[in-house]
């Protein structure tokens, strides 16, 4: 199933890589565009990236099916859409806010209304024979280059204009708390407790409910005990 086919996300041009913070919003990731990403973050989104691959979450996430994230620094929802129930490609896409929800919904048609803006943060997995050089090499440093289908990780971000395989801090901050909190998904929702999350309505502009992950009150981004999983509106 092809989500968003009039949108060209290029997976092979080159990017970096992304560590484990609050969430930043476009403004905000804007303000550290210009910071590297740190070897330790990319190294974590690597070891991240190779977990992903092993729990295959796209098994039990409908491409079709969004996560919601709730930033615990703004309140914004950013969305997280898991690629790979067809079997023709594995990927995890993070939507920052705050042009995540509207640009969701024009893409799978309940609006007419396209952002002007997205940043899109982005992991897809590809054969070694497939993989670009860049991938390869920064999946070498860390891990022996694995050999099955889909094994090799591609980072990428998508920004206004631009694709690129060197990420930002912030755009690495984001994709490892992305990483985790899939793994936090995974572990905590049995496949009927999946299914409860999702609401969608059939009438034309009805509000369809999806599963969000927030941060409980009080609580620190840091910790994974502190996040929960509700049912919340994809507005």
């Amino acid at each position: 199933m092809e989500l968003f086919s009039d949108f060209t996300f290029e997976p092979r041009p080159h990017a970096p890589s992304l560590p484990t913070a609050p969430l930043q919003s476009e403004a905000q990731a804007a303000a550290t565009c210009d910071q590297p990403l740190p070897a330790a973050v990319e190294r974590r989104l690597v070891e991240q990236a190779v977990l992903i691959r092993e729990l295959a979450p796209w098994e039990k996430v409908r491409e079709n099916h969004p996560i919601g994230l709730r930033d615990p620094e703004t309140g914004q929802l950013g969305i997280i859409s898991i690629l790979g129930r067809g079997a023709e490609m594995y990927a995890v896409h993070y939507f920052h806010p705050p042009y995540a929800v509207p640009f969701w919904q024009h893409a799978t048609g309940s609006s007419e209304e396209r952002p002007s803006s997205i940043t899109i943060t982005s992991c897809e997995f590809f054969t070694k024979d497939k993989a670009d050089a860049a991938d390869l090499a920064r999946m070498g440093k860390y891990r022996k280059i694995s050999r099955k289908r889909n094994g090799v990780p591609a980072l990428r971000s998508y920004r206004p204009g631009q694709v690129s395989d060197r990420l930002y801090r912030a755009e690495g901050e984001a994709l490892m708390l992305v990483f985790d909190l899939i793994a936090l998904y995974m572990e905590k929702t049995p496949p009927k407790r999946h299914r409860e999350l999702y609401q969608w309505e059939k009438e034309a502009g009805a509000t369809h409910m999806i599963p969000v992950l927030r941060l409980k009150s009080g609580g620190s981004a840091q910790y994974l005990a502190d996040w929960e999983i509700c049912s919340e509106p994809l507005a």
